[in-house]
């Protein structure tokens, strides 16, 4: 008989139990927290922080499972629930599309909002506007860069916070992992729970209170064509090997 487990758990089945994952992340979340705050522990609450913020992934897949969205027909996903890393590039893509709806976002209202300086020549007046738009996009997109970079070297830091390494010399875990680290690991694990209650209040029924029909609408399509149609065509073993 085969071991039922979120993998191959029905979609009815499934519903709510995102929440008992995210209450463990909180949880992980709370003890990274003392340990840093208390004990100036960084290493271990940056391992514990990296742990909590795979649970927040999980929790975000089961959730979208259990509203019909096709997550686990992915390439791999049979691995979701088992390989760390597989989790921390799931990250690394929910980060970069949060990043590119911000920079999207702020970029029209910046459009609607700025102050340009106005030249009695047309081609210098659109030069400066291209500037003033480039420079932004820039700005965000070297923001959201560094973040993506930062998750790249989760399992890394995960590890070393837990455990003594020897390469070259003994690296101990509170020597590999400074307080720096933990700040940056804070950043991003904050972004993920963002995006884990926009998801949790974007599905409950009182949105159309909100939100009219239309803007309900165009939000599903672009989630279903980013799950099932982007990340259908990422191979997550060759994102796998970038780490």
């Amino acid at each position: 008989m085969q071991e039922i487990s979120f993998i191959n758990l029905s979609r009815e089945k499934s519903k709510g139990l995102h929440q008992h994952i995210y209450n463990n992340a909180i949880r992980l979340k709370r003890d990274s927290s003392t340990l840093a705050k208390v004990n100036e522990s960084y290493a271990s609450a940056s391992s514990l922080l990296i742990l909590s913020s795979e649970e927040i992934i999980k929790s975000i897949l089961v959730l979208l499972h259990s509203k019909e969205y096709r997550v686990y027909l992915l390439k791999d996903a049979n691995r979701f629930f088992k390989d760390h890393i597989i989790r921390h590039n799931l990250q690394m893509l929910i980060e970069t599309g949060m990043s590119l709806f911000q920079a999207v976002e702020k970029w029209d209202t910046r459009k609607s909002q700025r102050s340009i300086p106005v030249t009695s020549k047309k081609w210098l007046n659109e030069a400066l506007e291209f500037l003033s738009d480039t420079l932004y996009v820039v700005a965000e997109t070297s923001q959201a860069m560094s973040r993506i970079n930062d998750i790249l070297k989760f399992n890394d830091q995960k590890n070393a916070g837990f455990y003594v390494d020897y390469k070259n010399r003994i690296l101990n875990p509170h020597e590999a992992i400074s307080q720096k680290d933990y700040d940056s690991i804070v950043l991003i694990h904050a972004r993920l729970i963002t995006f884990y209650k926009q998801l949790r209040i974007f599905f409950h029924p009182s949105i159309t209170k909100h939100l009219s029909k239309k803007e309900i609408n165009e939000i599903e399509e672009g989630l279903h064509l980013f799950i099932n149609q982007a990340l259908k065509e990422v191979s997550l073993k060759d994102i796998h090997k970038i780490n």
